[in-house]
């Protein structure tokens, strides 16, 4: 019967902490056991209210939080800040982030990590669990994240930190809500030929492939994409071959200009 009590009580205990969102060592455990909680955005004073940064959430060290957004907020930081406040060696956390309806999930950024620890990486997945179909990037070492688009309201992004500290900054992210709509796609008017694609709108993170006709004697020397922000929007730069370039449309309007020149020269 005494056993019996002694073996109760820790359960109880351990059930009324994941209940309260607490977090707690069983007897015989040597690291904590976290429970899954639903977390807010925090604000940085010292960045202005719209500016990028203002809006914030870290990165969970275990466990999944889930964060629920409403139409208040368009952007926000993601970070897991390996010289931080918080301990991220050994972690192995995820963060599912909800937009409201009507809405679809943008992220991009930044990861610098030691990518001779295979176990350190970043992953993001396409809805709410973090299953292998729905991945839609793993990355670790100093690369560039993104765009990864949720084709839903929900995504998942997870971050495991191996068991010695990297000596590299972290995970810097950001994430945008954008509207589930058609964006324009339009051309600016350059001379030596013109630019078109199958269509003129775009969905948030379709592939967009726009063709180049130069005039006679014209080749296509360059191209920019931009959105309606102004901000560059990388794309694939194989046109010499077919005279086609492919992008991935953002959750804005885009412009397209292309540069053509008459024939290749020494000078370009």
């Amino acid at each position: 019967m005494n056993m019996e009590r002694r073996t109760f009580i820790p359960l109880m205990f351990a059930v009324m902490a994941l209940t309260a969102g607490m977090v707690f060592l069983l007897p015989g455990l040597t690291s904590p056991v976290y429970a899954d909680s639903i977390i807010n955005l925090s604000e940085d004073s010292s960045i202005d209210e719209g500016e990028a940064g203002h809006w914030y959430v870290d990165m969970p060290v275990s466990g999944t939080d889930t964060l629920v957004l409403d139409e208040t907020v368009d952007s926000f930081r993601l970070y897991a800040k390996l010289w931080g406040d918080r301990n991220y060696v050994g972690c192995d956390g995820h963060i599912v982030i909800k937009a409201p309806e009507d809405y679809r999930l943008c992220v991009t950024g930044t990861t610098s990590l030691q990518n001779y620890l295979a176990q350190t990486n970043l992953t993001i997945y396409d809805g709410a669990d973090s299953d292998e179909d729905t991945l839609l990037c793993k990355l670790t070492g100093d690369r560039q994240v993104g765009p990864c688009v949720s084709t839903g309201r929900e995504i998942t992004i997870g971050f495991i930190c191996g068991d010695r500290y990297p000596y590299n900054t972290g995970v810097d992210l950001t994430v945008e809500l954008v509207k589930d709509i058609d964006y324009s796609i339009s051309f600016n008017e350059a001379v030596g030929g013109t630019m078109s694609s199958l269509s003129q709108t775009a969905k948030l993170g379709s592939t967009v492939t726009v063709t180049a006709c130069p005039a006679p004697s014209f080749l296509l020397k360059d191209i920019s994409v931009k959105d309606e922000k102004g901000r560059d929007v990388s794309f694939d730069r194989g046109w010499l071959s077919d005279n086609t370039v492919t992008f991935v449309m953002p959750g804005e309007n885009v412009t397209v200009t292309p540069s053509f020149t008459k024939g290749w020269s020494a000078g370009g």
